[in-house]
């Protein structure tokens, strides 16, 4: 399972689990763990987890229907879609989302033909050469060409089959206002194929070869396989150079996209023609926080770097910006330059909000109403900031910009305790965990891991001697599941769970348990039978000492001799039995 997980998240060995980042919540501490004994993960900081299966539906945005069929696929197993039991709904949808992909599909390799041996052919390979861009480097990209024509799409997707309907939802033809039929929404332009990390083709941009053209880029719309706002250009070769060097570059085109990966620079990605999302940031913090935006070195490509500030600052992550120098964007850059020089600048790309400050301080001025006015810009965003350490850096770096006293900056942000870092209190739900008695908790922990022991643990164990619900509920339906399957699997235990809060406490409790050598886990083993067996007389003892502390308080010495001969006669008791 860690192989799996580690393919969309940096994973790190500890100890028999792996560890990283959550991809759920942000956070900088790792908190996130997977077994693959167990085949669970779970964060400790948002409580998200479950198997693998779970883990698909949440990452991938995909139903359970989808996340079986993939995972199959993936293991080379054919299932009959009879043998899914999903209902009608699910069906259609799944159907839709065959043909939709199905039908990008045909269009990618109708653009890919068309760029070896239509009439656009020349126009776009000889566009292509300009920018350093070979025909077999554009061929392992996908890369195509559309006809500057009304329909030549539109006939090949008649001529196999395909639903128009569907291709004007892709975005693949639109309809025609007047009259009936479709007509090809790209046309003219050099197209490159939008691949999600699975490989599959779920959009297409555009981008013009006529300078005529108004519109640079075209993009598809939103459709049941593609959110633009979700989606970046070059994620499905990345994704693996993005884990190794644990950074991502984000580029403003997909032109700078294909010069860097020419140059050998492959840990690169780009929004479609669009500003900085949540959605891009979300999807590319999942496999790293360490992000540098490289934009064009000029007044629009500063401002935006700066636009997604607010964004990264919500996300509680801080991004790197590199300078690239006046007139140059990355593709160019590199061609002239090349690769290390490149590499350099990135390799000292200042904090996004450093850039925002001096940006900011040098456009309003050094006077005191240029001071006051960059505080009034910068303050709201320092606010923003969830992390108190981070806050007082910038709170810090913001007053040397300035010439003011520190203590002002921190004021005007309301952070009275500036330079005393503080720790976020964890959420009620978090928090919340189940308490149970050490010898109860390690019962429960030797059946997950020692299924051998089971027999044991039905035989000499009484349920009715335990005093934690939790610990009584997980022994009853860890005995039972082994009774059933002579195993006791955490995956299948947890599917068989119906309170999320439960299913929480006992992965933790999973992911967290002791390592027991056989022999260490009879001992262990016979130690929580001894302690659970004793509990109930440990607690009548107590009761009756308390009983017997108030008899004297009330000087009852009738009450007193009968508390203390009952007393008497439970520890004989208890001395025959041991």
């Amino acid at each position: 399972m860690s192989s799996f997980v580690g393919e969309r998240v940096q994973l790190k060995k500890a100890g028999r689990n792996h560890k990283g980042c959550c991809p759920f919540h942000n956070e900088k501490t790792p908190s996130f763990m997977v077994n693959d004994e167990k085949q669970i993960y779970h964060c400790f900081g948002c409580a998200e987890g479950g198997d693998i299966f779970s883990f698909v539906m949440k990452y991938d945005g995909l139903t359970f229907v989808e996340t079986v069929k993939m995972l199959a696929d993936r293991a080379g197993v054919t299932i009959p879609d009879a043998e899914l039991n999903q209902s009608k709904d699910d069906a259609e949808l799944l159907k839709k989302k065959k043909w939709c992909l199905r039908l990008n599909q045909i269009a990618l390799e109708w653009f890919t033909n068309r760029l070896e041996t239509g009439p656009i052919a020349d126009k776009a390979r000889n566009y292509l050469k300009s920018r350093g861009i070979n025909s077999e480097f554009s061929a392992q990209l996908n890369l195509g060409a559309a006809e500057n024509e009304w329909d030549t799409l539109c006939t090949h997707l008649k001529q196999s089959g395909a639903p128009l309907e569907l291709a004007a939802e892709l975005g693949l033809v639109k309809k025609r206002p007047k009259g009936d039929g479709y007509y090809d929404f790209f046309r003219g332009r050099l197209m490159f194929p939008i691949i999600s990390p699975r490989g599959e083709v779920i959009a297409f941009s555009g981008r013009v070869l006529d300078s005529e053209d108004d519109a640079k880029y075209l993009n598809s719309p939103d459709s049941v396989i593609f959110h633009k706002s979700m989606s970046v250009y070059g994620l499905n070769w990345a994704l693996e150079h993005i884990r190794r060097e644990d950074q991502a570059l984000i580029v403003e085109g997909q032109m700078d996209l294909l010069g860097l990966k020419t140059a050998g620079i492959n840990n690169v990605v780009a929004p479609l023609g669009t500003a900085l999302t949540s959605g891009h940031v979300r999807l590319i913090s999942r496999t790293t926080r360490n992000i540098v935006l490289v934009f064009d070195g000029d007044e629009a490509g500063a401002r935006a770097a700066l636009r997604a500030l607010p964004i990264f600052i919500e996300l509680g992550i801080m991004p790197r910006a590199a300078t690239l120098p006046t007139g140059e964007d990355p593709d160019s850059f590199v061609r002239t330059h090349g690769a290390d020089e490149f590499k350099h600048i990135v390799a000292h790309a200042q904090p996004l909000f450093d850039l925002f400050i001096d940006r900011t301080a040098s456009e309003t001025g050094s006077d005191n109403v240029g001071k006051v006015a960059a505080m009034q810009r910068i303050a709201p965003l320092l606010k923003q900031m969830s992390d108190p350490v981070e806050q007082s850096v910038y709170c810090r770096r913001l007053a040397d910009r300035l010439g003011i006293e520190e203590a002002a900056v921190a004021k005007a942000v309301g952070n009275k305790n500036v330079n005393l870092p503080r720790f976020a209190a964890r959420s009620a739900s978090t928090d919340r965990r189940v308490i149970v008695p050490t010898a109860e908790r390690t019962l429960v922990e030797l059946m997950m891991q020692v299924p051998e022991l089971m027999p044991r643990v039905l035989k000499e164990v009484a349920v009715d001697d335990m005093g934690d619900e939790f610990a009584v509920a997980m022994t009853k339906l860890i005995g039972e599941h082994y009774e059933r399957t002579g195993n006791t699997n955490v995956s299948e235990l947890l599917a068989e769970l119906g309170d999320p809060e439960v299913e929480q406490e006992l992965r933790a409790m999973a992911l967290t348990s002791n390592k027991f050598t056989p022999e260490e886990a009879e001992q262990v083993l016979a130690d929580c039978i001894k302690a659970i067996r004793e509990r109930p007389q440990k607690e009548s003892q107590r009761e009756l000492n308390e009983l017997i502390r108030q008899a004297e308080e009330k000087g009852d010495e009738k009450q007193l001799y009968d508390l203390l001969r009952r007393k008497h006669e439970m520890i004989t008791a208890d001395d025959k039995r041991c």
